[in-house]
């Protein structure tokens, strides 16, 4: 039951999402991260779970305009939709007046790192 109210907890914070997606000797744009991104872990503490443990399926996806959307299952807490802007690796999600801030640690044509300091975890998305 804890882990679940962990996962709601995390899915509730992926709603306002602030990416920022590049390795260190190489920038970024907003054509690396548009796609759909399904959540397949979350790091906390040092700990890898897997997303599919509690049952649920988190997704997001940002278009090439500046706009993303979540979607979930299993999960009390629905996904919303605002905007976002990458710039280097840094990536600020908006979502109803309130932006987020995210560090992304990694980005590939199938893998997506987000690192957020502010909850002292990071989450893993592969692209659908």
């Amino acid at each position: 039951m804890k882990t679940t109210k962990l996962f709601a907890l995390i899915a509730l914070l992926c709603v306002c999402i602030t990416f920022t997606a590049c390795s260190k000797d190489e920038e970024t744009n907003n054509a690396d991260i548009v796609g759909t991104w399904k959540m397949a872990a979350i790091k906390a503490g040092g700990v890898e779970i897997p997303v599919s443990m509690a049952g649920m399926t988190l997704s997001i996806t940002f278009k090439s305009d500046g706009t993303w959307y979540g979607q979930s299952t299993g999960t009390p807490v629905s996904f919303g939709s605002g905007t976002y802007k990458l710039s280097g690796n840094n990536l600020s999600v908006k979502e109803q007046g309130i932006t987020y801030n995210w560090t992304i640690a990694q980005l590939t044509a199938k893998q997506l790192e987000i690192n957020w300091a502010e909850q002292s975890l990071s989450m893993i998305f592969d692209r659908k």
